[in-house]
């Protein structure tokens, strides 16, 4: 063999083997960012849905708590009558 021939297959291996590094390394990036892309959508698809609940439920309450200030508006409203006959029936003794 002479000199040529086998620079020229050092020069090969060492190119070739430095693309197969470069490309594998960058499938190996892809790869790790369509993970990391799957990962992100399951999140915000999750944390959607929990939102929607929050909402839901946040919802309700306040129409609950509407229900419950009226009872305590009626209720206040039937003590102040029952205090007044009661004072009304105090006066007369």
């Amino acid at each position: 063999m002479d000199y040529t021939t086998i620079i020229t297959a050092l020069i090969t291996s060492v190119f070739g083997g430095g693309i197969g590094v470069f490309l594998d390394r960058k499938n190996r990036d892809a790869e790790f960012t369509k993970k990391v892309q799957e990962i992100y959508t399951d999140f915000v698809e999750e944390a959607r849905e929990k939102n929607n609940e929050l909402v839901e439920e946040n919802r309700k309450l306040v129409i609950r708590n509407k229900e419950l200030e009226a009872l305590v508006e009626k209720q206040s409203k039937e003590i102040r009558e029952l205090l007044d006959v009661i004072n009304s029936e105090r006066k007369q003794k």
